[in-house]
């Protein structure tokens, strides 16, 4: 026979003092991992150049964000290490690196605390402390820089718009040439996830890991410039160019024997030397090489035998002229002469000179400047057109604004080697502009020395507004029939 049991009464167990507790820390924990998961998230980036000149200042920036999807922080900061000793230094006659100057958020100074990194590698956070309450001890090389950037809110939303801090650093006229430093990052929030200072609870948060970025001293840049119309030209010596090449030196440092070199593809007519300047100043210099004037291509060289930097950006520069021509240095078409279709052409510049660097543990070198195969891609074209305005009634604030009137001038080329009949331009307008029907447009073509101009007249151009439904408009100009209409040609000849 089975037994059976009548049912107990449950009585309510009494809590002990130990449950009670071990139910308390239960629950903080939950409270901590939900706070752990949903906290506030610093994120701190860097934009930085990749080449600085030695011996001058340059400019980076630290970007600061909340990545957090839902929690605000509080206290927002930025920690931003630089390599103050550089590659050798080692104690601040002889260090060679970067050295942080001042930062500023739009234009108004960031409240900055710089940290030297003790001989132990260490430096005291002036923000940030642990759940302890104790200030969190930073870590890294004996005599670099850590500056701690204060941002000017008292906290951080996550839908807050990142906020960029522009920070202005010194480059030490020691620093090696050619090798990378590296430059570190790390965005926090002092007091944590709420604005109490009640760091048992919720201590400072840290971003990790850090943002890195990498820098490379320098001693000097090179640029080339093409001093023509929106990087494009029409072929034939009746459309000249220039092409400027430009060498920037490092402040206090000398090159001899500085050669400015351009090498000539072979779709390009070089014509003269029309200037070697030193800061500005023309110069005289040796012709290492020169390009024929009536066969494309070739080597452009001239040789500055002493130049010292300055602070200013045109230390040394060789400006030339040359024009696309008909066919190139392989005697075959540069343009297509059935289809008149664009070519790009790609020039390179280089740059190389001897130096003895202020710092003796360096050597001295043939330093060369070359780092991009093609440094100007120059389109030519059979047919080109640019478009410029200009503001003729400014009502609002400076510049364009709502109730502006502007006047655009579009100024077109043809070829040299190239006639177009049946000539039409048009034109396209954004969104937020209309024409105005009160203005009649004009023209002016010279050709052969020969200027036609006058007002085109209704039946030579049109205007079609919020075209397909986009708020664009685009205006059409005849231009061949409108010089027919003056007795003149229509074909246009180069």
């Amino acid at each position: 026979m089975k037994a059976t049991h009548a049912p107990r009464s449950r009585r309510p167990r009494k809590s002990t003092p130990a449950a009670t507790n071990r139910g308390r820390r239960h629950a903080l924990a939950e409270h901590l991992e939900a706070r752990t998961l949903l906290a506030a998230q610093p994120l701190a980036s860097i934009q930085v150049a990749p080449e600085v000149l030695i011996g001058e200042t340059s400019n980076l920036r630290v970007t600061f964000d909340n990545i957090s999807p839902t929690d605000t922080g509080y206290g927002p900061y930025v920690d931003l290490y630089l390599p103050v000793t550089g590659a050798d230094g080692a104690g601040a006659a002889i260090d060679d690196g970067i050295q942080f100057a001042s930062a500023t958020y739009f234009g108004t100074p960031v409240t900055s605390t710089v940290l030297t990194f003790n001989a132990s590698g260490q430096a005291t956070h002036p923000y940030a402390v642990d759940a302890a309450g104790i200030p969190l001890i930073l870590t890294g090389t004996p005599g670099d820089q850590v500056a701690v950037l204060q941002l000017p809110f008292g906290s951080f939303t996550p839908n807050q718009p990142p906020a960029p801090i522009d920070v202005t650093i010194n480059v030490s006229n020691l620093a090696d040439v050619g090798t990378p430093l590296s430059i570190r990052a790390v965005g926090g929030f002092r007091f944590g996830n709420d604005a109490l200072n009640n760091p048992a609870t919720d201590p400072s948060v840290v971003q990790s890991p850090a943002s890195t970025a990498s820098v490379t001293p320098t001693l000097f840049t090179l640029k080339k410039t093409y001093l023509g119309p929106e990087d494009e030209t029409t072929t034939g010596p009746n459309f000249p160019r220039q092409y400027q090449i430009t060498v920037d030196l490092a402040n206090g440092q000398t090159l001899t024997n500085l050669d400015l070199t351009d090498l000539l593809p072979p779709t390009l007519q070089f014509q003269s030397v029309a200037a070697t300047t030193v800061g500005g100043s023309p110069a005289t210099t040796t012709d290492i090489d020169t390009p024929s004037s009536t066969t494309p291509g070739g080597t452009l060289t001239r040789r500055f035998a002493s130049v010292t930097g300055t602070t200013a950006a045109n230390d040394a520069v060789l400006l030339f002229n040359f024009y696309v021509p008909l066919d190139s240095a392989t005697s075959t078409p540069v343009l297509n002469p059935t289809t008149g279709d664009d070519l790009t052409i790609s020039d390179d510049a280089r740059a190389s000179g001897s130096w003895t660097p202020i710092d003796p543990r360096d050597l001295a070198t043939i330093a060369i400047s070359d780092a991009s195969p093609v440094d100007h891609i120059l389109t030519a074209k059979s047919v080109a057109i640019q478009k410029s305005v200009a503001i003729v009634n400014d009502t609002g604030a400076p510049g364009p604004s709502p109730g502006d009137t502007l006047e655009y001038t579009l100024n077109f080329q043809v070829s040299d080697y190239f006639a177009f009949r049946n000539l039409i331009v048009s034109d396209l307008f954004s969104d937020g502009q209309r024409v105005d029907a009160s203005f009649v447009p004009t023209f002016r073509v010279t050709e052969h020395d020969a200027t036609s101009s006058g007002s085109f007249t209704p039946g030579r151009y049109s205007l079609v507004v919020d075209s397909p439904g986009t708020g664009t408009s685009t205006a059409t100009f005849d231009v061949s029939g409108t010089l027919l209409d003056r007795g003149l040609d229509p074909l246009l000849l180069g």
